[in-house]
């Protein structure tokens, strides 16, 4: 019952968090990361991460958030296959 709890808290909170979409040109070099929400939250955004840890969210068919998207993809680290 713990973990359903939890899950309803989390939706609450992301559902919360992501009513409002952040539009215009967005800095690719201040961004570190980006992840698409969940399926079942009830905006579709793209969650941009910038360098100082706070989360923006986006327009998935925004122009400038496809533009950070790319620039994220190229520029981002490639992971340690010898570890």
């Amino acid at each position: 019952m713990a973990p359903l709890k939890a899950l309803l808290l989390a939706a609450l909170l992301l559902g919360a968090l992501l009513q409002d979409t952040h539009a215009g040109p967005i800095p690719g070099k201040l961004l570190v990361d980006w992840y698409q929400t969940p399926g079942d939250c009830p905006n579709n955004a793209i969650v941009l991460v910038t360098r100082h840890g706070k989360n923006i969210c986006a327009n998935p068919k925004d122009k400038n958030v496809k533009r950070a998207m790319r620039y994220l993809q190229k520029h981002r680290k490639s992971p340690d296959l010898a570890a």
